[in-house]
């Protein structure tokens, strides 16, 4: 065995009379370095450990050994922050072989514990530090993500309030527009060049509006879009509204009308927003109510009245089909995702009636309809503004088809409010549902109306209603249900024997 490796050997024998933890290994590490031993060969010599000490006076040639070999142990018994009985006993007997004096032998006993005490100081001031800068690090993250989330709440409060002020516009622009519409329409009338406002036109409408009065519905939908911020749990809320125009379908209740009267969060630019950012309607606020056409919505304070009207909260109305959903593609990752319009806009209501109802006829098969064909949109345009007395009274206004495609583009007035309502031929039949306004205010689109008939209940269900109207004397709503057991494709052989029983 070499000097260096008995030397390592002791130091070995040193680190493992208290069982070494890791900063003893560490320190006989360091010494395996400094001695030239091989990592293989410092560990034959650790497994390998005699029982009894090695003689270091053999390899002693000075004091300087003596010493710098005792330095070598204290080092070692001192690298865990002390040194032990059982250490020191050792220690103070391999200074003795080594012929080291005692006080020499205090002094690097002194010595190593002074440097153990200060490196113990160091870290736990190491420690501390760590700690501070976490606990700082931590208070500036959260101070960030909240300023964040306060930006973006702001940013949507400034938008919706942008948007709330750019409506306000619009609806002045378009009072602007549809008195410059009517006085251009007055004029053209005056030189005669206006067949389609012709005195029989308005007669046959007004006839029409005379017989169906009662079918026209005025829809408004209110409710509350809730967030809870993760940090704070603070619950932040914001109010939405929308209203509408429907039209009753059947005998016993169902109303049509477009989706985004129903459901505006999936439409509304500033809500759809809200939604992509986490919030999330809430159910339990969420109230849809409707009106038959001269109803009473509001009293003298105009304040609403559901009382009056059929309502959600009540159990009186019913969110009976909703066309599948159909999204616009993203311009972006962080765009709100917003619903299509067209025949994914659609959607029908139940209400809950005592007495059958008088209702429209639809007409799905488009193929006859040609441009410049006469029209009257149906509906209550601007909703609650226009009840000045607090009647919900509706607007119609007379028009033309201008394009007939996958949608009807019409040239009557149509305004917010007017969405959900019938769009008529002259003979008071449904062809379109009126979806959406272009540019100006004399241009709309309606969805056909052929779009409706998957969102209503099957051929057998119309049949059956049609026989229990019918054997009740109510001629009129079973010939309204046959009507539609047909468009469901009900069996013509079913249909006479149920039309046999009106004769």
């Amino acid at each position: 065995m070499t000097r260096n490796e008995a030397i390592y050997v002791e130091l070995a024998r040193m680190a493992a009379l208290e069982d070494g933890g890791s900063s003893e290994r560490r320190a006989l590490e360091i010494h395996r370095k400094v001695l030239g031993l091989s990592r293989t060969r410092a560990r034959q010599l650790r497994n390998r450990l005699p029982r009894e000490p090695v003689d270091l006076t053999q390899f002693v040639s000075g004091n300087d050994d003596s010493e710098l070999i005792l330095r070598m142990l204290v080092r070692v018994a001192a690298s865990d922050n002390e040194i032990t009985r059982r250490e020191h006993r050792r220690l103070r007997q391999v200074a003795a072989e080594l012929g080291v004096e005692e006080l020499g032998f205090q002094n690097l006993v002194a010595e190593a514990l002074s440097k153990a005490e200060f490196r113990a100081r160091s870290l736990v001031r190491y420690r501390r530090i760590v700690v501070v800068v976490l606990i700082l690090g931590s208070i500036l993250w959260w101070n960030q993500r909240r300023g964040r989330e306060e930006s973006e709440d702001s940013s949507a409060r400034n938008r919706t309030e942008f948007a709330d002020r750019m409506a306000d516009i619009e609806l002045r622009a378009c009072e602007l527009a549809r008195a410059e519409a009517r006085k251009a329409a007055r004029t053209e009338v005056e030189k005669g060049i206006d067949p389609q406002l012709d005195t029989n036109l308005t007669r046959r409408f007004q006839e029409v509006l005379d017989r169906k009065k009662d079918t026209f519905i005025f829809l408004y939908t209110y409710g509350t879009l809730v967030r809870r911020d993760a940090a704070t749990r603070r619950k932040m809320t914001k109010d939405f509204g929308a209203t509408g125009t429907g039209f009753v379908l059947s005998p016993d209740g169902h109303v049509a009308t477009n989706k985004h009267v129903v459901e505006p969060w999936k439409f509304d630019p500033a809500l759809a927003a809200l939604v992509s950012r986490g919030w999330a309607v809430d159910s339990r606020s969420l109230v849809r109510v409707a009106w038959l056409a001269e109803s009473r919505v509001m009293d003298a304070h105009r304040r609403i009245l559901l009382k009056t009207g059929y309502a959600s909260s009540r159990g009186t109305l019913a969110l009976s089909a909703l066309a599948p959903d159909a999204w616009r593609p993203r311009s972006s990752v962080k765009a709100p995702r917003r619903h299509k319009g067209g025949p994914a806009d659609l959607a029908v209501l139940k209400l809950k009636m005592r007495t059958p109802t008088d209702c429209l006829p639809l007409d799905v098969d488009a193929s006859h309809l040609r441009p410049l064909d006469p029209v009257m949109v149906c509906g209550f345009p601007l909703g609650f503004n226009i009840f000045e007395t607090g009647i919900a009274r509706f607007a119609p206004t007379i028009g033309s088809l201008r394009k007939v495609d996958a949608n009807l583009f019409v040239s009557a007035s149509v305004h917010p409010g007017n969405s959900g309502g019938p769009i008529l031929d002259e003979r008071g039949r449904v062809i379109a549902v009126t979806a959406a306004r272009w540019q100006d205010a004399t241009l709309g689109s309606g969805i056909l109306a052929r779009h409706l008939l998957p969102l209503l209940p099957d051929g057998g269900h119309w049949l059956e209603r049609a026989r229990s109207y019918a054997r009740a004397g109510c001629s009129e709503a079973a010939r309204c249900a046959l009507d539609l057991a047909r468009l469901r494709g009900a069996a013509l052989q079913d249909v006479r024997r149920v039309s046999a029983l009106l004769r």
